[in-house]
């Protein structure tokens, strides 16, 4: 079905995961996960990912990275984080810098741009939830990284939870 910005959403069927997204080659692309609050890739940053907390960039091709200038001026007043491939880390340092600079307020954009390598996990909480992202190989012209998310989930019943394996093993 259509959603906000006349992206796609998708639920998926096991979960309560919600994703959003858009493509258009050459345009903008990017999907959201409503519930982790995180995007990959910003394309044009349309007003739904403006509250977004974490950007996930898998390369800085115009297309996938372009509403970086939006989305920095619409967190001027906090820190958002936002990963990239390494090879890309000191561009869009640059260009986080050029963008403060033509806003007239040097240094204003202040985000955590966290260089990723292949293996890169992050882990993090929203709620109650607990996910993971983990960057692979891509093969793309430009540095690229690819990411998986999944949803930690503990299936042990709470009093069980850090038990000793053998204690485990007995129930």
């Amino acid at each position: 079905r259509t959603g906000a910005e006349g992206g796609a959403v998708i639920q998926h069927p096991y979960s309560d995961s919600i994703l959003t997204g858009y493509s258009r080659s050459a345009l903008a692309t990017h999907v959201r996960h409503r519930e982790a609050n995180v995007v990959f890739d910003i394309g044009e940053c349309p007003d739904d990912l403006v509250d977004v907390s974490t950007v996930f960039l898998t390369h800085t091709h115009l297309d996938h990275a372009m509403g970086l200038a939006r989305y920095l001026k619409m967190h001027d007043a906090d820190t958002p984080t936002i990963y990239v491939p390494a090879a890309s880390f000191y561009a869009v340092a640059s260009l986080v810098g050029a963008l403060s600079a033509l806003n007239s307020e040097p240094g204003s954009f202040n985000p955590i741009i966290v260089p990723v390598e292949i293996g890169h996990v992050v882990s993090f909480k929203r709620g109650n939830a607990t996910y993971s992202v983990s960057a692979f190989a891509v093969d793309h012209v430009v540095p690229s990284v690819g990411y998986r998310m999944e949803r930690v989930t503990q299936k042990l019943r709470p009093e069980l939870v850090g038990a000793a394996p053998a204690v485990l093993k007995e129930i």
